[in-house]
């Protein structure tokens, strides 16, 4: 069934289903209300009749009192139709008939008219007004008994009797008529959009056209469908009402008919997310956007350029060209006088002046703020506060570089201080170590000294790593160790992180899960020392982490950076900030179990930003993230 209403086939079966049973089921609303409003219920089928009739029969006896004004008297007129009349003056006397007049007995209708002029005519308001008229005429009709021909009579007589039919089976009609609407029109929209190809959706040649121009067009073709019927004349009298009701019934085909396909494609463009950027007011609204855009950034444009211009100005000109205009608003607001002069030819040098003496305090705050401690403001004829400044600021500029250099000094003292007691204490560690390797393997039946050896030398090693990573820290933070750049591929320290490191996660009961990019991703690094990074970032990760949980190693290039992404969950409480993480001797487990000084991520830290790059630590809960981002190479 689904692949038939997907067809052409299935498709135009239920729109005529569709548009018929729409069609029909408005007839039948429609037919409810006049059976209700006419009572079809309680009169009978003669009585409606000639109820409804009653309009006709008095539309067609005005035009033929109207044609007897305008012919010849005492004429024997054809029958209008199945309409039997006879016309007499106010004396009772015919003056004009139609032909089948002799054969009724019974009038049923009865009107009367009076003359105006030679060929007017109006008809009594009131049946006593023909006891004032001087002249009147009676008009008698009456409807053929059976219909001798097919008229408006018979189409009514033929309606009222089909209606009263069924005036009770109607509801019945149109509950299966709303059931076959509800159906075809619920399955026609489902499948739009679709064929039987695939059951991906498809545009058609219709959906090119603009939403909104369609619509327009539809609403101008059923706007012009109920002006023709004035424009053809068809709705001047009841003559034409048979003609009228085909029209009617073909417009209301035809107009349906464009309201269903507009709706159908109004649903075809909602299901392909269309119908709003494939319309013109879309089009033109993305216009307006576009040229306000264009006009705002214009404005900018030349308010940057504006602002721009206004501060490359020097601050003197700038100063000197406020006083000079606010003077000449004077003099135009006010008549010159010598007074106006002489306050013009002071006031502006000594703004000049002021302006000077600011411009020499602004150079020498500019210099102090890029760094220029050596910078010096020229005091000598700078005035009043002008020249205290100027003096606070050459102070400032002094103790600003004494600071400096006791800083520097500082450090330079602390890591000189690292290198120089580590390489005291370096000749007798190692002698320390080689010794108590000695002891170790020297045979003995005391047990005892051989596991004190081995405790002698595992902790001989950890100080000596730690005095090693001390003064690595050391000169990576001042920036004293010595880096070589040059094009490395970032997936290959992922590749040898993982195979390095393969042992000891599975020792520790990780599993490690990496993800690295299909294309090469080419940084500048030290391949040494980027490798201590990933170095120290694993080793954390092999202390640190949750056993029997998944270590995501991953890299990516985002914008033109190359990030790689150390995730894992920490076995440990983290009620710690990633700043104070990152510090010096700072550990993740606070009661120190694990082997390690906290210099670790501090290290890796420094040797990144080293080789231009950085390194980011995020905390959510147990879930630590290390975060490694270095400019990629382009290609």
């Amino acid at each position: 069934m689904k692949k038939l209403s997907r067809s052409i086939v299935g498709k135009t079966s239920l729109f005529l289903i569709s548009l018929f049973s729409t069609l029909l089921l408005l007839g039948s609303l429609l037919a409810m209300f006049v059976l209700v409003k006419a009572d079809f219920y309680s009169k009978r089928e003669e009585q409606l009749f000639y109820t409804a009739a009653r309009e006709f029969v008095y539309r067609d006896c005005c035009n033929e009192f109207s044609l007897y004004l305008n012919s010849p008297h005492g004429e024997i007129l054809e029958d209008e139709g199945n309409l039997v009349f006879e016309i007499s003056d106010a004396n009772g006397q015919v003056v004009a008939r139609s032909s089948s007049a002799e054969e009724i007995e019974d009038w049923q209708y009865e009107y009367y008219f009076y003359q105006e002029g030679e060929h007017g005519y109006s008809e009594f308001s009131d049946i006593e007004d023909k006891e004032t008229a001087k002249d009147y005429y009676i008009v008698k009709s009456a409807l053929a008994n059976p219909f001798k021909t097919n008229d408006k009579y018979s189409l009514l007589s033929g309606t009222i009797s089909l209606l009263h039919g069924l005036r009770y089976n109607i509801y019945l009609i149109a509950l299966v008529l709303l059931v076959a609407d509800v159906y075809s029109s619920v399955s026609l929209l489902s499948a739009i959009g679709y064929n039987n190809k695939d059951d991906n959706l498809h545009t058609g040649p219709l959906n090119r056209v603009p939403f909104d121009l369609l619509a327009v067009m539809a609403a101008i073709f059923v706007f012009a469908s109920f002006l023709i019927p004035n424009y053809l004349g068809l709705s001047r009298g009841v003559d034409q009402i048979g003609m009228l009701l085909i029209y009617a019934a073909a417009v209301s085909i035809v107009d349906l008919a464009i309201v269903m396909g507009l709706i159908m494609a109004f649903v075809s463009r909602l299901k392909t997310k269309t119908l709003i950027k494939n319309t013109i007011s879309y089009q033109i609204m993305i216009l307006l956007k576009k040229i306000f855009l264009s006009g705002f950034r214009l404005i900018k444009t030349i308010g940057n350029a504006t602002v721009s211009f206004i501060t490359a100005v020097p601050v003197v000109w700038k100063t000197v060209a406020a006083a000079v205009f606010v003077l000449f608003l004077d003099v135009i607001f006010h008549n010159i006088r010598l007074y106006d002069l002489i306050k013009f030819m002071v006031f502006v040098p000594l703004v000049a002046f002021l302006a000077i003496n600011m411009k020499k305090l602004g150079d020498g705050a500019e210099k102090l703020a890029k760094g220029d401690l050596n910078w010096k403001v020229d005091t000598r004829h700078l005035i009043l506060d002008f020249k205290k400044h100027g003096e606070n600021l050459n102070q400032v500029s002094k103790g600003m570089a004494i600071a400096v250099e006791d800083r520097l000094k500082s450090e330079r003292m602390k890591t000189e201080l690292i290198t120089n007691v580590s390489h005291d204490i370096k000749t007798p560690l190692t002698s320390i170590i080689n010794y108590a390797s000695l002891i170790s393997e020297e045979d003995s039946e005391n047990q005892k000294i051989k596991e004190y050896s081995e405790v002698l030398v595992r902790q001989s090693e950890r100080l000596k790593r730690l005095i090693e990573d001390l003064v690595e820290a050391s000169k990576a933070s001042t920036g004293n160790l010595e880096v070589n750049l040059a094009p490395c591929d970032a997936n290959v320290f992922l590749t040898q992180a993982a195979g390095e490191y393969a042992e000891r996660l599975e020792n520790s009961k990780l599993t490690l899960v990496t993800r690295q990019s299909d294309e090469e991703i080419t940084i500048m690094a030290d391949g040494r020392r980027m490798w201590r990074i990933f170095d120290n970032l694993m080793n954390n990760v092999c202390k640190y982490a949750q056993p029997e949980t998944r270590v995501y190693l991953a890299i990516e290039k985002s914008a033109d950076n190359a990030v790689i992404t150390f995730k894992n969950t920490s076995k440990e409480q983290l009620d710690i900030s990633a700043e104070d993480l990152m510090e010096r001797f700072t550990r993740g487990d606070h009661s120190r179990n694990t082997e390690g000084n906290g210099l670790g991520l501090s290290i890796a830290k420094s040797l990144a930003e080293l080789q231009n790059g950085s390194l980011k630590l995020e905390i959510d809960g147990d879930l630590f993230k290390a975060v490694l981002r270095f400019p990629v190479i382009k290609s």
